[in-house]
C-alpha cells in the first residue's frame, strides 16, 4: 500500500511530466498540447490566461494504528490485490480536488 501523500504527489508529478514529454515529442508537427492563450469554456482562468484544471481524486484509504508514531495512525491508499491484512481493514472513501495549472505548450513551435 502507498501512503496518500506519496500517491497524490507522484500522480501530479507524473501527469505534469507526461504533458511535458508529449509537448516535446510533438514539437514541430503543428500540435500544441495545453496551449497558453486559449479560453476553455467552463474552466477558471488566471490573469495570465493559463487554464486552471481541477484534478479530482477519489480514493479508498485505510488507517492503521502505528505504535511509536506521533498521532498513532498511518493513512494508506487501499490497492487492488492488497494483502489479506489490508483486506480486513476498514476502508474510507476520500474525495478531493487540487487546482493545477499544467505546463503550457510552446505556440511558436508550430
Amino acid at each position: 500500500m502507498a501512503d496518500l501523500r506519496t500517491f497524490v504527489s507522484q500522480t501530479l508529478i507524473d501527469v505534469a511530466g507526461a504533458i511535458r514529454d508529449a509537448q516535446e515529442a510533438t514539437r514541430g508537427v503543428g500540435a500544441i498540447i495545453n496551449p497558453a492563450n486559449v479560453r476553455l469554456e467552463g474552466r477558471a482562468q488566471t490573469e495570465a490566461r493559463r487554464g486552471v484544471e481541477d484534478v479530482r481524486f477519489d480514493v479508498a484509504v485505510t488507517a492503521e494504528d502505528v505504535k511509536g508514531k506521533k498521532g498513532g495512525f498511518q493513512v494508506s491508499i487501499l490497492s487492488i490485490g492488497a494483502s489479506k491484512t489490508a483486506a480486513n481493514a476498514n476502508a474510507t472513501r476520500v474525495s478531493f480536488s487540487i487546482p493545477v495549472c499544467w505546463p503550457v505548450g510552446d505556440e511558436s513551435a508550430k
